[in-house]
């Protein structure tokens, strides 16, 4: 049986400071810059691709929680529409996950894939909408290390950017707003609480007096 602290209430839990990760305005500002690298562009229709492309994928590292590899292999078929929510395989264990997903993050789905007519991955290197949906590869960690850090830049965050922050921004978010370490665990695919608690919050002895003063008080 795993191990669970007596007091796991997610905002009276103490955030890890060295967990680096992305915050919502920095995710915010990330996509603004996206499309202000895209302004700066040629207006082709391969760039505007590129920038919708670049555009939904960081819209899926902030609202699936998924490692960067597993979202480059994203399809158009692991999203159901109907029960809100994406399937898909995860590369680190082998075991399916399931996420659910808020209506906004659908209808930019929508959007994306009628818009260029998208059938098997969801970001490849290059779309040609004639090209046999086989044929068609996925984009690569290297290259979304590369565009993540180039946003960054622009939206004039000073330190490095690269995509796992994502992982961590997504989690630290949902703690600072109080949802559950159990919730946050079964979000991020972890094997038990532990390791959630393990990698973003801590007890500290002011939360076991706080748990003391308010769950154990004899009136």
């Amino acid at each position: 049986m795993n191990k669970i602290t007596p007091y796991n209430n997610s905002r009276d839990m103490m955030l890890l400071d060295q967990k680096e990760h992305i915050t919502r305005e920095e995710h915010e500002k990330i996509l603004q810059a996206c499309v202000e690298v895209y302004n700066t562009k040629k207006a082709s229709a391969y760039n505007q691709y590129i920038m919708e492309r670049n555009y939904f994928f960081l819209l899926c590292l902030w609202n699936t929680g998924a490692r960067v590899s597993d979202v480059c292999q994203f399809r158009v078929g692991n999203i159901d529409t109907y029960k809100g929510c994406i399937t898909f395989d995860v590369s680190k264990t082998s075991k399916k996950h399931i996420v659910m997903l808020e209506e906004t993050f659908i209808l930019a789905f929508h959007n994306y894939v009628q818009k260029w007519n998208i059938k098997g991955y969801l970001f490849t290197k290059f779309k040609d909408i004639n090209a046999d949906v086989t044929t068609q590869e996925h984009i690569k960690r290297r290259q979304v290390n590369m565009f993540i850090a180039e946003y960054g830049e622009q939206a004039g965050i000073t330190r490095n950017v690269h995509p796992h922050l994502y992982r961590h921004g997504i989690a630290v978010d949902m703690l600072n707003n109080g949802v559950a370490i159990e919730f946050i665990s079964k979000f991020l695919g972890h094997s038990n609480v532990q390791t959630t608690a393990n990698f973003y919050a801590k007890i500290t002895p002011e939360i076991c007096m706080k748990f003391i003063h308010d769950k154990m008080r004899i009136n």
